[in-house]
């Protein structure tokens, strides 16, 4: 009897083992979608993709490279904030924030329609998906946004087993010139325009978590540290309606591994980490921690590693020759 038991929990183990090589690792780099509509007033919409997808994804089991991040790893590698990168800058972004994925895309709008594609690459074997498609009237972007997050889940997770319909239904609510004043806000090149911006955003939807949190940070940023705590009070608390508003629950098999991957930093490490470009310790944000399922904003930050743990090399001398000066991607 006991044998029998010794063999079954065997067999689930190699399993389970090789379930998880299939679907590989859950890092996940959302960069803004190309604008191919020729309106330079649409430029937000390919800004907007990797915070809705970031949500989404998060909610969803995945792990998502914050904003922040993907600035940082740019300015490492000298590289403007607004650079359109190359497929080889793409690779080689992916590999200083240990990413196991990449998601990439563009946009068209005509006739006041949005028609999305989006791609997988997967930075290990260096292989892009099949275009993943979607479209609708522009004045439903979350809708089409949301779609895509979906399916971007369903590629890289074939096991992923959370309906389409709970992704459309994660928006909460926020209205499209809200959710404009807030990408604009946060990409603003100023401190002034950054706060007019999102104060913009919070005065048409009052309790948008987002706004409110990106707010509060940027008050504290300027050291105006009585509003920014009267902003972060006014962000809503969960409710039971959590799960039904954004938070995504997914199947045992879409649940990311407990253990930290390399050169994440766990729970209990200090709050800080080693820049790569100084012996210093860089401190991490502030411990703000989001408790709504429009952000996945962390007071732990990914730094970006020193040394890679893997034996992956660039597949050709191409890559590392990846200057600022490399034309925009042209993904197909």
């Amino acid at each position: 009897m006991l044998l029998s038991l010794l063999l079954l929990c065997s067999i689930a183990g190699v399993s389970q083992s090789a379930e998880t090589a299939d679907t590989g690792g859950r890092v996940v780099l959302v960069l803004p979608f190309d604008n191919r509509s020729g309106q330079a007033a649409l430029a937000w919409v390919g800004d907007s993709f990797p915070d809705t997808l970031n949500q989404r994804l998060t909610s969803a089991g995945f792990l998502t490279i914050t904003r922040e991040d993907r600035q940082y790893a740019l300015d490492h590698l000298g590289l403007p904030i607004d650079f359109r990168p190359s497929r080889a800058t793409t690779i080689r972004i992916a590999q200083n924030l240990d990413a196991d994925f990449v998601i990439v895309g563009s946009f068209n709008v005509i006739n006041g329609r949005i028609a999305v594609q989006a791609q997988v690459l997967e930075v290990k074997n260096l292989r892009l998906s099949a275009p993943l498609q979607d479209s609708s009237e522009l004045n439903r972007l979350f809708d089409v946004e949301n779609a895509i997050a979906w399916k971007v889940a369903r590629q890289i997770d074939p096991h992923f087993n959370v309906a389409q319909q709970t992704f459309l239904a994660a928006s909460g609510g926020v209205q499209l010139s809200a959710f404009e004043n807030y990408i604009r806000g946060t990409d603003a090149p100023t401190s002034q325009e950054r706060v007019k911006r999102l104060q913009a955003a919070i005065a048409a939807n009052p309790n948008y978590p987002a706004a409110l949190l990106a707010l509060g940070k940027a008050q504290y940023a300027e050291r105006e540290y009585d509003q920014a705590a009267a902003t972060f009070a006014k962000i809503p608390r969960p409710t039971g309606a959590l799960s039904k508003q954004g938070s995504i629950s997914a199947s045992p098999a879409s649940t990311p591994p407990s253990t930290p991957r390399p050169n994440q930093p766990s729970p209990s490490s200090p709050a800080g980490f080693r820049s790569p470009r100084s012996s210093t310790i860089r401190p991490s944000p502030p411990a703000v921690r989001a408790t709504t399922p429009f952000l996945s904003f962390s007071a732990l930050r990914w730094p970006i590693p020193t040394t890679r743990t893997t034996t992956t090399t660039s597949p050709s001398p191409y890559f590392a020759r990846a200057t600022s000066q490399e034309p925009s991607a042209k993904w197909t």
